[in-house]
């Protein structure tokens, strides 16, 4: 048997002639000589070794070996040239990966967004620019660069993208990332005011109604190409559709128009045609219409003589408390029915006119041009003569 030592590290029994244990791998102590790093193809490489170590397997008995004994690996270690070859090339292989995962920050396409095709004020408006690379990702920390042309006519555009109308006119703002451009139009409008109609008359069943609302610019001009916006503040009295206003019901509402920070409100009235007539009446006579169902009604009346006289008609309600007019030669008055009642037109005889010295003549004819419609109500009328 082969001459042993106790490992004074793990205490297990060792051969003499070993110099690291082959149970705890220490290196034991030896007033020998270190040995001779191996040459030959028995050399390889042992697992888990510290400082880059490899093993040898000696073919033939060293002069530390006994006959019969158990051969024990060798240590030796690599030479430093090689591990620090190695330990660049890893390096070089991770900067290569590192450069192969970087995204792209290549500008390829910038687009301008932001920007409304019109504006309607001389207040600032903020282009927002996006830039993507070839693979479509969009980038962030891109340097950008505005312009606008004609330079400083119509528009001023900063270094961060802030946009202002100098003017009422057409300019073009640009952007550049890189070699990358985008262009846009824009058209400065600004608007001083709006005008509209005092009042707006609808009527039931008649088609929809186009209303005239104009847009100014500080100077007076009209603008024919700005966006109006046109709202009913009541859709069960009218609708807006189209830019047309279109009756629902009798009633009352406004509409509401603007322009950017411009706009007016406009009364609608939604009426009902309940009878239009032209007739003719002689001196003294009068004709009477019957008011069916409650509501209130608007009467337009209009008398016409040949000639330059000034007799007139009288208008009287019967079956409500509104007082009767007085002769005129025009009429335009309204009034509650809460049932039932009469309207009746006449044409008195002639007699001096109260309080005056001038009085109203006899005329033999006089025409009439009547007009009663139904202003608010909840059923359709039915107004006729008896």
């Amino acid at each position: 048997m082969d001459a042993a030592t106790i490992c004074p590290f793990c205490a297990e029994s060792i051969p003499e002639t070993a110099i690291v244990c082959p149970y705890c791998r220490s290196d034991l102590p030896s007033s020998e000589p270190p040995p001779v790093p191996p040459r030959g193809p028995a050399a390889q490489r042992v697992p888990n070794q510290p400082d880059a170590l490899r093993v040898e397997t000696p073919a033939t008995d060293s002069p530390h070996t006994k006959a019969g004994a158990a051969r024990v690996p060798r240590v030796s270690t690599i030479p430093r040239k090689a591990v620090a070859g190695g330990a660049g090339i890893a390096l070089l292989g991770a900067a290569t990966l590192i450069v192969l995962l970087s995204p792209d920050r290549t500008p390829a396409t910038v687009e301008l967004t932001g920007l409304p095709q019109v504006v309607l004020s001389y207040d600032s408006v903020r282009a927002l620019p996006k830039a993507r690379n070839k693979k479509a990702v969009e980038l962030s920390d891109v340097s950008f660069a505005f312009s606008a042309e004609p330079p400083g006519a119509v528009t001023t555009v900063t270094a961060d993208g802030t946009v202002r109308c100098l003017k009422r006119g057409d300019s073009i703002i640009t952007v550049r990332a890189g070699s990358a451009t985008d262009r846009s139009p824009l058209r400065c409008r600004p608007v001083a005011r709006v005008s509209g109609p005092a009042e707006i008359a609808l009527a039931l069943g008649s088609k929809a109604t186009r209303v005239d609302i104009v847009a100014f610019d500080w100077q007076g001009e009209r603008y024919s190409d700005v966006p109006i916006s046109m709202n009913s503040s009541d859709t069960s009295v009218f609708l807006v559709e189209r830019g047309l206003l279109v009756p629902v019901s009798v009633g009352s509402a406004e509409l509401e128009a603007g322009v950017g920070s411009q706009s007016i409100r406009v009364p609608v009235n939604v009426v009902e045609h309940a009878l239009f007539q032209n007739f003719d009446l002689a001196d003294g006579e009068s004709r009477k219409f019957q008011v069916s169902l409650p509501g209130v009604y608007r009467v337009s009346v209009k008398a016409r003589e040949e000639g330059d006289g000034k007799s007139g008609v009288t208008v009287a309600f019967g079956g409500t408390d509104c007082a009767t007019r007085s002769e005129s030669q025009a009429h335009d008055v309204s009034c509650s029915f809460d049932r039932e009642g009469t309207i009746r037109v006449a044409n008195p005889d002639g007699t001096e006119a109260p309080g005056t010295a001038d009085p109203w003549r006899p005329a033999a004819d006089l025409h009439i041009r009547l007009n009663i419609d139904r202003i608010k109500a909840t059923a359709a009328p039915r107004v006729g003569q008896p």
